[in-house]
């Protein structure tokens, strides 16, 4: 994402501090009428100085009252939307052990309350899914850990099929243990730590599984 990787550019301490972006995450699992899962709705609230310096590259204030007019929000409307071909968007599903592939974003949207930026956007997966006798895992990360998603452990079922009983659980992460697997890497690496981060964002990510009934 060509704004984000900007934007890191500019943080205080970037070259020395991994992440340097944190996004609180919330996410959505979207069932149809027949009761498959479709996709997820994703919602990212940036950190105060993250939303600062989007809405200074586009010359956008807030008012006396801190608010944005209804011009000014859609101005602001798919600013973190102009992913890079190669960019996944850092959202991940899987079915059992499965991945699962993502659709771009859709249906996006902008917002701004108490100093802080806002988006949403859909994602669908690639056919619907039954998630009787399966789990459903959705976690948001950045590989390389240069951006924290901090998922919300409210996670929204929307339109469930009220007989499959369907229920989100939040799995937090083992922060413990993948900081101290995160310094014994960067034990080893030394000084290329900033050239070649390690992979480790996966390790620090809360995921939210979704688990339904059996079927009858």
């Amino acid at each position: 994402m060509r704004w984000l990787l900007a934007l890191i550019g500019l943080m205080p301490g970037a070259a020395v501090a991994h992440p340097h972006m944190f996004i609180q995450t919330a996410v959505a699992v979207i069932f149809d009428e027949a009761g498959l899962a479709t996709g997820i709705r994703v919602t990212w609230t940036y950190d105060d100085y993250t939303s600062l310096q989007v809405m200074a590259d586009v010359g956008i204030t807030e008012d006396a009252s801190g608010q944005l007019s209804a011009e000014q929000l859609a101005a602001l409307n798919g600013f973190d939307m102009d992913w890079d071909p190669d960019w996944d968007g850092d959202s991940h599903a899987r079915l059992d052990d499965r991945a699962l592939s993502l659709s771009g974003p859709q249906d996006w949207t902008a917002s701004y309350a108490d100093g802080a930026l806002s988006s949403t956007h859909r994602r669908d997966f690639s056919q619907p899914l039954d998630l009787r006798d399966h789990v459903l895992g959705v976690a948001s990360y950045d590989p390389w850990y240069y951006v924290f998603y901090e998922l919300s452990p409210a996670i929204e079922l929307v339109n469930p099929p009220p007989e499959a009983g369907c229920r989100a659980i939040y799995r937090p992460a083992d922060t413990a243990k993948a900081k101290l697997d995160l310094e014994a890497q960067l034990r080893t690496m030394q000084d290329k730590a900033e050239v070649e981060f390690p992979a480790v964002g996966k390790n620090f990510a809360a995921e939210a599984w979704i688990i339904c009934a059996s079927g009858t």
